[in-house]
């Protein structure tokens, strides 16, 4: 996984469940929104299930943040970085 993808699963992962729009995405990260777009798509085919709503932004599907959640994710797509803040 690219650093980029990293950071945009993180920040899907400490929204809560919540909506983050592609431009904010965009902003924290540095980067247009196309390469946010690019970047979602290439995290959709490592499996990670995330929607997208017009006028709303990106969310993890299942809409649920849990620690169970993240370690089971974290095993089964060979993450292996965490950054607590």
């Amino acid at each position: 996984m690219t650093d980029l993808q990293t950071k945009i699963y993180e920040s899907l992962l400490l929204s809560g469940g919540g909506y983050i729009s592609g431009e904010k995405l965009a902003a924290d990260c540095g980067i247009t929104r196309s390469s946010v777009w690019k970047a979602i798509n290439a995290l959709r085919k490592k499996g990670i299930e995330i929607e997208a709503v017009t006028n709303a932004g990106y969310r993890l599907a299942d809409g649920k943040v849990s620690a169970e959640g993240i370690s089971a994710r974290l095993r089964a797509k060979d993450f292996y970085k965490i950054r607590y803040e």
